[in-house]
Parts: structure tokens; C-alpha cells; sequence
């Protein structure tokens, strides 16, 4: 019984001591209301013969099983951002049937034998049931946990009664005073309480609990357990009976986090600051010196003055913002999360040639050469930006098909079905013009080329039918052959980009209660820096900030952006209030000596079509065989700029799943990004089907 109550005291230690250490620096208090319900397996162990007041058993009960359950509310606290304190308390039912065998002459028919027979003892117990302990966080939504359980019991019910087990089915009991047959095969059957049983019984848990969120904040989550609990306490007095559970638990959440998930950090109201005087001292007489020109004073911030004892103070008002995405909605978040894109890019070759209307020319803006010049172009070097790469297609594949002499390709040329009558005739000429580069430059024999026309109809739409039907004016280029078209390298030094999960920060500021009626300033600081600063007048109550004004900046790993608001009385006094907005930067990208990142831009989504076709799933088993098992993946899905944001950002998100779906790897982030920070302009069609696209970048640890 000491060693039980040391455990106790123990626990209770460990539980104020880390609840003390983190009481005064640690976390907003977070914590948890639930209904929960476990359903167990029970193990019992009996090392006994006799249970008092009960019949004597032939020799010790062995091991027995039975099931159990239980259900009751929770309460959860925060100890410390990783560190929690459990409380349980419900009510608990488990049974469980124990057999002790013995040896003894049996009647079979009319003969005496040897024989065996079974002590059966059934037992059911119900009662309250108290748990509390610590958990600890693992990894995001896993816990860790160990808890002390102790259990009163209140009733324990029984049966009893011992059956012949051998002969099988065959045999009875001798129980008669001269030794007879009494034809009966069971005896000693009896039931009842159960007596001499423990008040109190005390067993140590240890489990594992990971929590699904139900909602976007988490305030309600449901979460799966599974623990084992070895029992340490006899569940009968004077008898050696313990009870060990495997125990799978279900618990409903309500969660309750004190103020906002990311609270504003915000000031008091700042009263102006009398700036101390300075008395000018006399000037020594010196010669006037000779004129100069006048030099520009720096800028220099006003120095508020201070506002007299008789005038009113200003309570500042209310300061609340929100982030802002590509479709104008507001952000879940309460954090600027900044992602530094620092990669190697992959460019896949997109297997179109646009021509102009009506025309069968080259457009010169693809590079073409002649014979004599072909080997000036180096097919493995980095192709500059996704303009060169695109623009040397013939090119790249000349140089392939010399590479793999069996490769084949088909030139495929559209023409409107309600063009002039030479439409068709125009398309001919447009897979003469390719298959002659093809042959006169690169030296490829005319039976690998097959070429072909296909009459499509025009694209409706009203205010994009001019664009789209440009992207028809093509010759498609197909190939037996998946190598003429693998990705090139743009760049082995590509310029940093930013992604961020905004496009405005929307400031709001609450109404004014003092009769004021005066000028206003709102300052973007980063650091003291000042990033942008507005000024307007005090009927103004939202402001909106480009994320071009603010990413600008060169943010730590964890940081702060402060959004300051003054108000300037007509005396030129200063009252203002500050909020600070937490800012996250995505650290694994940025450290490249660390981490090799390479960015897979997979082109070959059609207008107002998120599925990519089977020509094209080659590539993302090229992309696949480049995941390690530690790699980190993220998809970006982007669109055009044709259309609206709000269906631009629902068909970036369609097509970074497509692509998700089609890869077979669950990544670590997918989202759709419409056309925001696409640096791609619509001006020609090959532009657009580089804009429909779905970035694939993969992380890997360096060794």
C-alpha cells in the first residue's frame, strides 16, 4: 500500500512542478471539455484457490479473459505548448472468467473412471472510475500519454459451479454419501455478490491519442486512443486477482483557446511626450562665411508635442486586420506565412507551334538556323527563362531525334471548320514549313515524319473568343518517343521569388469616442523601417496593403510586421497604438547548403480543363522517380488570366489535385493560386498554356 501511495505522490509532483515552471512565461491557457468511451479487453490474473465466503477450488485459477467499457467526460489543460494535464471521470463495467481444474472418479454409465472436472468462476464489476496524468505532443495532433487510474468499485456480481470437462460430455459426479451416482454433470453452482471485494483499485495507463479536427479552428476535434493498463492492485481482498485491459478509447472534443488563435498584440494609448527644451546658446562673432548653396535638410520624423492638461485625452481606437487571398475572401489565419523560392527549375517542352492568323509562316520569335549554324546550339545547357526554352522547340527536338534514331513524331495541323475555303490548304502548308526545318537543318529522313489535318470547331466565349481561337492557329507534335520531349534545366541560378498566403492585408480601425476632428497616419514597420505609410483623415476606417509593399522586406524565420495608426490634434500632438502581426518564413527552403529543392512546372493543361492527359502522365513518373522517402512535396496548381479570379482560383485548386491524384503521393501542401504570382503574360497563346500549369516541388535533406 506505501509503494501505491508513493506512485500517487509522485504523479501529483511531476504535475505542479511543470504546471509552476510554466505558469508565469508560458502560453495563453488552452483547454479541453470531452465525452468519452473506451471499449477494452481484459486479461485477469488469479495466483488464488479460495475467494472468501465462496467454494473451495481444487487448486490455483488460471488466467482468464473478459471484455469491459466505459464512458464519462474529460477535461484537458495546457501545461505547456507541449506538455498537458488529463482528467477523466466515468463510470466503468468489466468481466471477466477465471477455471481452476481438478482430478476426481467419474461415473460413466455404471463404470467408475478417472476423470477432470472445471471450476468455473464468472465475475462482473462496475464502478466509478477516476484518471489523470500528463500527456506529451509527439508530433502535431499525436500525444503521448500516462495516466494513474483509481477505480471504486461499487458491486461485483458472481457465478460459480464446477463442471465434469473429461470424459467429454460422458460423465457425472460421485456426490452422494455412499459414494453414488447422483446422474448430475454439474455442482457447486451458485451465485451472488461477490464478497470481500476492494474498495479502491489503482492501476498506471499508458497510451497513444491522435486528434481530427471537425472545424477550420479546431474547436471541436474527435480523437481515437488506444492504451494498456497492467493492474497493480488485487480487485479482491485476501485473494491474488488482478486485472490488465488493452483499451480502444473514442473522445469528443470541445476546444476552448483564450482569445483569438494568433491574439493581436496590441499597446495602450500612447499620451505625447513633452520633448525636453534645449535654450540656444550665445554664437561667438565670427566672420560671415561665404555664400554657399543650401543643403537639402534629411527628413526627419515630426516631434510630438505636448497637448496641455486643460484639453481632453484621446482614447485610441480599436485596431483589427485581416488577410486577404486571390478571391477577395478573408484568411482562416492570423499569420503572414512567407515561402522563399530558391530552386532549380525544371521546364518541360511544350509540343505546340503557334502561327499567326491566316498565315503559314514561322513567327520569328521561334530561333531557328541555318545548316551550317545548327551547332552553335548546346542541348544540355540551362535554357535561360521559360521564353528560350520554349522558342528553341524545333531545335531541341532536331537535336533528340539525331539522339535516338528510332524516334518517330507526327505533325498535326488545325484549322477552323468555319474559315475561308484555304484554311485547310494553310494548315498543309504549316507541316511543310516544321517538316522542312526539320529535315534541312537537322538532317531527319522524311519517312520519320507522318503528318496530318484535323478541322476543330472554334471556341465560345464572350470575351476571351478572340484569344482562344489564336491557340487553335497550331501544329501539334506528337512522338513514339517520351525522350525528345523531357524537361530542360532553365536555370542553375534562379532568382528568388516569394510566395505568400495573401495578396492585401485589410486594416480596419474601430470608431473614435472622443469628439476629434483632425488628421491621420497608418505606418506598414518592419524592423523601425518604415514599409509604407498612409495618410488620410479620420472618416477613413479600412486601409489595404499590397503584399508588394510588405515582402519586400527581408523577414527572419519568425517575425513580427507592426501596424501603427496616429491621430495629430491641431496642436500637432501624437497619440497612436501599435499591432503586431506574427510573420512565418518557410526556413527549409532557404537553407540550400541543407536541403536540395527542384521545381517540376508540368504545362499541358487546355483552356478551362484541369485533367491532364495520358500523353503527358509520363512526365510525372519522370517527376516521381525523383522523391526520396524523406522528400517534402508541394503543388501549386495556376491558371491564366483570362478569366475571373474567383473561378481561376477554384480551377488552379482542380488541377493541383488532378495532378496530385495522377503522381499516387499524398504531398505535404496542395493549393490552388489562380494566376496570382504568375509572372507569365497572356500576350501570346504559348504564354497561356505555360500560365495553366501545376508546379511540383520537392525537398530533399541533404546528406
Amino acid at each position: 500500500m506505501k509503494m501505491k501511495i508513493k506512485i500517487v505522490e509522485l504523479l501529483v509532483f511531476i504535475l505542479l512542478g511543470n504546471y509552476n515552471s510554466f505558469a508565469q512565461s508560458g502560453p495563453e491557457r488552452v483547454y479541453s471539455l470531452g465525452l468519452y468511451s473506451n471499449f477494452s479487453f481484459n486479461f485477469h490474473g488469479g495466483d488464488f484457490k479460495l475467494v472468501p465466503g465462496l467454494s473451495q477450488a481444487p487448486s490455483s485459477y488460471q488466467t482468464g479473459y473478459g471484455t469491459g467499457s466505459q464512458f464519462g467526460a474529460s477535461f484537458d489543460y495546457a501545461i505547456s505548448p507541449k506538455l498537458s494535464g488529463l482528467l477523466q471521470i466515468g463510470y466503468v463495467t468489466f468481466d471477466g472468467e477465471l477455471i481452476a481444474e481438478g482430478k476426481e472418479q467419474i461415473f460413466v454409465t455404471s463404470f467408475v473412471k478417472d476423470g477432470k472436472y472445471e471450476n468455473q468462476l464468472k465475475a462482473n464489476f462496475d464502478g466509478i472510475t477516476t484518471q489523470f496524468g500528463i500527456g506529451y505532443e509527439v508530433m502535431k495532433n499525436m500525444q503521448l500519454f500516462f495516466k494513474l487510474d483509481i477505480t471504486s468499485l461499487q458491486n461485483a456480481s458472481y457465478k460459480q459451479k464446477e463442471v465434469v470437462s473429461w470424459p467429454v460430455n460422458n460423465g457425472t459426479f460421485r456426490d452422494s454419501i455412499d459414494g453414488s451416482n447422483t446422474q448430475k454433470s454439474i455442482r457447486k453452482d451458485t451465485s451472488g455478490t461477490l464478497p470481500g471485494l476492494s474498495s479502491t483499485v489503482i492501476s498506471p495507463i499508458i497510451g497513444i491519442a491522435y486528434s481530427f479536427p471537425l472545424s477550420k479552428r479546431g474547436t471541436f476535434s474527435i480523437t481515437p486512443s488506444f492504451s494498456f493498463m497492467p493492474g497493480i492492485s488485487d480487485l479482491v481482498n485476501n485473494a491474488n486477482w488482478t486485472n490488465y485491459g488493452l483499451f480502444f478509447g473514442l473522445t469528443v472534443h470541445y476546444n476552448n483557446i483564450k482569445g483569438e488563435p494568433f491574439p493581436e498584440d496590441e499597446e495602450p494609448a500612447i499620451e505625447p511626450v513633452k520633448p525636453p527644451e534645449v535654450k540656444s546658446q550665445p554664437k561667438k562673432e565670427e566672420p560671415p562665411p561665404p555664400p554657399t548653396k543650401p543643403v537639402a535638410k534629411p527628413e526627419t520624423k515630426p516631434i510630438p508635442k505636448t497637448i496641455k492638461k486643460t484639453e481632453p485625452k484621446v482614447t485610441m481606437p480599436e485596431i483589427s486586420y485581416n488577410l486577404i487571398d486571390t478571391i477577395n475572401k478573408n484568411q482562416s489565419d492570423r499569420i503572414i506565412k512567407i515561402w522563399n523560392d530558391n530552386a532549380l527549375y525544371y521546364e518541360p517542352i511544350l509540343n505546340y507551334i503557334f502561327f499567326d492568323s491566316a498565315s503559314a509562316e514561322l513567327p520569328a520569335r521561334y530561333i531557328s538556323y541555318d545548316k551550317s549554324y545548327r551547332n552553335t546550339f548546346k542541348l544540355n545547357s540551362p535554357c535561360g527563362d521559360y521564353s528560350n526554352c520554349y522558342y528553341q522547340i524545333l531545335n531541341i527536338i532536331g537535336a533528340r531525334m539525331n539522339q535516338f534514331p528510332k524516334s518517330m513524331i507526327s505533325l498535326n495541323a488545325l484549322y477552323l471548320n468555319d474559315d475561308s475555303t484555304d484554311a485547310k490548304a494553310i494548315a498543309i502548308l504549316r507541316n511543310q514549313i516544321v517538316s522542312n526545318y526539320l529535315k534541312s537543318v537537322w538532317d531527319i529522313n522524311e519517312k520519320r515524319i507522318l503528318t496530318n489535318t484535323e478541322k476543330v470547331k472554334k471556341l465560345t466565349s464572350k470575351t476571351n473568343e478572340i484569344a482562344l481561337n489564336q491557340e487553335l492557329q497550331r501544329v501539334e507534335i506528337k512522338t513514339n518517343q517520351n525522350d525528345l520531349f523531357y524537361p530542360l534545366l532553365r536555370s542553375n541560378n534562379p532568382e528568388k521569388k516569394m510566395l505568400t498566403n495573401f495578396t492585401n492585408l485589410r486594416i480596419n480601425i474601430g470608431e473614435l469616442k472622443d469628439s476629434i476632428n483632425n488628421n491621420t497616419k497608418l505606418r506598414i514597420l518592419h524592423d523601425n523601417t518604415k514599409l509604407k505609410e498612409i495618410s488620410s483623415t479620420l472618416n477613413t476606417r479600412e486601409y489595404n496593403i499590397d503584399y508588394n509593399d510588405i515582402i519586400g522586406s527581408d523577414f527572419a524565420a519568425s517575425d513580427t510586421l507592426g501596424i501603427v495608426y496616429e491621430i495629430i490634434d491641431k496642436n500637432k500632438n501624437v497619440y497612436s497604438r501599435q499591432v503586431n502581426i506574427p510573420v512565418e518564413v518557410d526556413t527549409t527552403i532557404q537553407k540550400t547548403n541543407k536541403t536540395s529543392k527542384e521545381q517540376f512546372k508540368l504545362i499541358q493543361f487546355e483552356y478551362n480543363k484541369a485533367d491532364i492527359s495520358t500523353n503527358q502522365q509520363w512526365l510525372l513518373i519522370w517527376v516521381k522517380n525523383k522523391i526520396r522517402t524523406n522528400s517534402k512535396i508541394s503543388i501549386f496548381g495556376y491558371t491564366d488570366n483570362l478569366g475571373s479570379e474567383r473561378y481561376n482560383q477554384k480551377l488552379s485548386v482542380e488541377r493541383a489535385k488532378s495532378t496530385e491524384r495522377i503522381l499516387g503521393i499524398h504531398p505535404h501542401k496542395v493549393a490552388g493560386l489562380g494566376n496570382y504570382n504568375n509572372s507569365i503574360e497572356s500576350v501570346y497563346p504559348e504564354h497561356r498554356f505555360y500560365a495553366r500549369s501545376a508546379d511540383i516541388i520537392i525537398e530533399t535533406p541533404k546528406k
